[in-house]
């Protein structure tokens, strides 16, 4: 696996601007979730670390993209902590995104040249993780932070600082516009992308042409921004 730089991974993230994140519990499920969402146009995509296998299921994903979806590119999330930023990099990680600031993770990743997204709530959070070195900062739980108000609010100040809103980002036209026009880099979406009932039925297609869906949304905002 040859890793991407910083620079690389930015020009990625600005460029398709969708994030999905996916916990993974089921290397077999993982695999389908994965290949669903590239069908429907997906280049980026996050898996966290939450569950006892997911190591382990993120060394089989490696694997199975380079050989079946080599223009994907795979992060880590959910990374609490210097070791596991270590074994996921090394598992194949191409950048690492936590749900908190953890100055031993921002080292880490600034000394191997990882592009590194944390987690911040607050505009003193958000700032510090600028400061710490962060490529991107995630805003979570978007939804419960005051959704795309908030970003506009907190970019007056520091329109420099490039951001990503997680939790409660649905994909509707509506919401994925209002995001953008508050001046988001990218969009983070987990559970409204690959929901429990599609996980229980295994109707994979349903994330495939939900994926396209937003990727075209996302697409025309953007084209319509650049004009």
């Amino acid at each position: 696996m040859i890793h991407r730089s910083r620079h690389e991974i930015n020009a990625l993230i600005a460029h398709h601007a969708f994030l999905p994140l996916f916990n993974p519990e089921d290397v077999e499920v993982c695999k389908r979730v994965v290949k669903a969402a590239y069908d429907g146009g997906v280049r980026l995509f996050e898996c966290t670390n939450r569950s006892a296998n997911a190591l382990s299921i993120f060394e089989d994903l490696v694997h199975y993209i380079s050989d079946s979806m080599p223009d994907l590119v795979i992060g880590a999330g959910t990374i609490m902590d210097e070791a596991s930023a270590h074994a996921f990099y090394n598992a194949g990680a191409q950048f690492i995104v936590s749900p908190v600031m953890r100055p031993a993770v921002a080292d880490y990743c600034q000394k191997n040249n990882i592009f590194w997204c944390p987690g911040a709530s607050t505009l003193t959070e958000i700032i510090n993780a600028h400061d710490l070195g962060a490529d991107l900062v995630k805003i979570f739980p978007a939804n419960f932070l005051g959704g795309s108000g908030f970003v506009e609010a907190v970019r007056g100040p520091c329109p420099e600082i490039r951001v990503m809103p997680t939790g409660g980002v649905d994909g509707s036209e509506q919401s994925i516009r209002a995001w953008f026009e508050a001046g988001v880099t990218c969009i983070g979406m987990g559970s409204r992308l690959f929901t429990r009932e599609i996980l229980a039925t295994k109707n994979y297609k349903l994330i495939t042409d939900k994926s396209r869906e937003i990727v075209h949304i996302i697409h025309t905002i953007k084209s319509r921004q650049a004009q």
